[in-house]
């Protein structure tokens, strides 16, 4: 679509704003975070500037590099039989080097100097002319182009991104939006101490990820395109975008980032019940220090883990958490649906100044007091998010556990789980299913502790129990005794009682 701004932003506003429809959103990132919404007309200095960047580009294409330069830009990496270019930090097939210097005619040293494919000529002067062979590659913001891990010297995929910004604008009119979409101040405070942190900070891991929720259209997104531009630059390398459904792709091309962005995040329901969060786990926190990027044709490689996920959904309750979760910074945000004009209003001034202002006040932002190990702030949204997803048997159980009754009024439990589900369920009205792992659940959410397989001297058989957090200075033969009595409570639970 070949669009100037102006009508780009007036076809925009026509379709309900950049929020409504996520291809028009996407469309409307893309476009305007590259040449096609810069000023219009260019200025000469401009259309001087722009002749400079496109000889640059013609300068650094990978065939217009003479022989004689071969190996001060590429790399031979080991693991893929492949090249590494040393300045844009590609990765190209013996194949694919072979055509990219067709043209040039190869000798190989040694016999007849008989011709040679390009390949097998820097190959075989990669030690004469002090080239590079690698073990072989990873992804690691904020490190140099080569880095060495366990003795092996790796060619590095990350290449910053954060693009050169005019000083100087303000950037009131992104701090007003994100005033109507977080209105809590805290919230956004931190949600700005994150990005900022980000920004300056690639090589250091954030142990969380942020969810933002809201009707569609009410300005999410609109809220982190800058902080996304100043991190990822206006061509948004170095970001991942996936949605839930693609989380589960054998491929892991969406790893090699520093920003995921997860779109329409939903949980599903039945047994699949926290399998997103479960799957999102490993990307959220570090350790794993690692994450293992599969790639087609190529063997896989492990990418430092760095990634920031932000995840959006238009969901009530986008995902189920359990109430010991330190890995998400949930935000909730009721702002209405943004008007088309303010929107459009908004996005024509990102294109004329926005970013740039929104860049310097992230980079000028003090993140010292920023602790990027630490659990999030729990929101009112955490709170719902896991009070919401809790199943019918779960919060039946959850009330039965912490109010004490039923086959939790001694305080004590044990196996056979099963068996005590079975009598539970045929003990409520309707006969609510009570399946195992809601049990389970439900005893970890009202913190009652597993004291292990236990017996004593009148019950040697050995026995699953879990006790109230109340009972946990009892011995364990006084918990395993108290499980076999079926009677009023005579054991030393009865003096507590009788103290409470």
């Amino acid at each position: 679509m070949d669009l100037d701004s102006r009508t780009f932003l007036a076809w925009v506003a026509e379709q309900g704003g950049p929020e409504r429809e996520p291809g028009i959103r996407d469309e409307l990132l893309a476009l305007t975070m590259s040449a096609a919404l810069s000023k219009l007309p260019m200025t000469s200095e401009e259309s001087e500037a722009a002749a400079a960047a496109l000889a640059e580009v013609r300068r650094k294409e990978h065939g217009r590099i003479e022989q004689a330069d071969l190996h001060k830009h590429w790399a031979y990496v080991v693991d893929d039989d492949a090249y590494f270019n040393l300045n844009d930090r590609t990765v190209v097939s013996r194949r694919g080097f072979n055509a990219l210097y067709a043209h040039i005619e190869c000798r190989s040293p040694h016999g007849r100097c008989a011709l040679v494919t390009p390949s097998q000529w820097f190959d075989a002067y990669r030690q004469p002319k002090d080239g590079r062979a690698l073990a072989g590659i990873t992804y690691a913001p904020g490190a140099s182009v080569l880095v060495e891990r366990d003795g092996d010297v790796l060619g590095n995929r990350w290449q910053d991104a954060r693009p050169t910004y005019t000083r100087g604008r303000d950037a009131g009119l992104w701090l007003k939006h994100a005033e109507t979409v977080l209105p809590v101040v805290a919230e956004r405070e931190l949600l700005f101490d994150i990005l900022a942190f980000k920004l300056q900070r690639p090589e250091v891991k954030i142990n969380y990820g942020v969810l933002l929720s809201g009707r569609a259209g009410c300005g999410k997104d609109s809220l982190i395109a800058p902080a996304l531009w100043a991190i990822c630059g206006p061509f948004q390398r170095n970001r991942g975008l996936v949605d839930a459904d693609q989380l589960n792709n054998q491929w892991g091309y969406h790893m090699e980032a520093e920003v995921l962005i997860l779109n329409e995040l939903k949980d599903t329901d039945g047994a699949a019940r926290r399998a997103l969060a479960n799957k999102l786990k490993p990307l959220l926190a570090a350790p794993p220090e690692y994450l293992s990027v599969n790639r087609k044709g190529l063997k896989p490689y492990d990418a430092l883990n760095r990634l920031l996920p932000i995840a959006f959904s238009n969901e009530a309750v986008p995902l189920v958490i359990d109430s010991t979760d330190r890995r998400w910074f949930a935000l909730k945000s009721a702002a209405p649906i943004m008007d088309p004009a303010e929107a459009t209003a908004l996005w024509a001034w990102y294109a004329n100044g926005g970013f740039d202002a929104v860049a310097e006040l992230l980079w000028s932002r003090d993140v010292s007091q920023f602790n990027p190990g630490a659990a999030p702030m729990k929101t009112q949204f955490w709170y719902s998010l896991v009070s919401d997803g809790r199943s019918p048997a779960e919060e039946l159980l959850i009330d039965m556990i912490e109010s004490q009754t039923g086959e939790f009024a001694r305080g004590v439990i044990a196996g056979p789980f099963s068996a005590l589900c079975m009598r539970i369920q045929t003990s409520t009205a309707g006969g609510q299913r009570i399946p195992k792992a809601a049990l389970l659940h439900a005893l970890a959410e009202a913190g009652w502790l597993d004291v292990g397989q236990i017996s004593s001297r009148e019950y040697p058989t050995r026995k699953q129990v879990y006790c109230a957090p109340t009972l946990e200075h009892y011995s364990k033969s006084d918990l395993r005794r108290m499980v076999e009595d079926r009677t009023e409570p005579t054991s030393p639970l009865a003096a507590l009682r009788a103290v409470q």
